[in-house]
């Protein structure tokens, strides 16, 4: 007998940090690459957003080389929920991103107005 299994998804956001150094086009090649890990993985994009290149607080160290600034960059992603951990891992091992932080969103709806 088989079991017929369907992935729920969720939602969650990502955002990462890549080297305030690089340049537009290696900006670019990075956030392809995420792109492509999203398909991979079976997720899609919600939204995507660039909070710009901002002064870190204190250095980070990475891949040998100190990094003073970064690139932030933020998404919103649907993913099957086994599919998470793995989209994870494989973007902790992107050498070309300083930071990331992956998370469970967190879905709010809007209040209704009181009339």
């Amino acid at each position: 007998m088989k079991l017929v299994t369907t992935a729920k998804t969720k939602a969650y956001e990502l955002t990462y940090l890549a080297p305030g150094n690089m340049t537009d086009s290696e900006l670019k090649t990075v956030q392809e690459t995420v792109q492509g890990l999203v398909k991979k993985h079976k997720g899609s994009m919600t939204s995507e957003d660039s909070w710009g290149k901002k002064t870190l607080a204190y250095a980070l160290r990475k891949g040998g080389k100190t990094h003073t600034e970064a690139y932030y960059l933020h998404l919103v992603l649907e993913f099957p929920t086994d599919q998470a951990p793995l989209f994870e891992r494989d973007v902790h091992l992107d050498n070309d991103l300083i930071r990331h932080l992956f998370v469970e969103a967190v879905l709010r709806e809007e209040p209704v107005a009181k009339e």
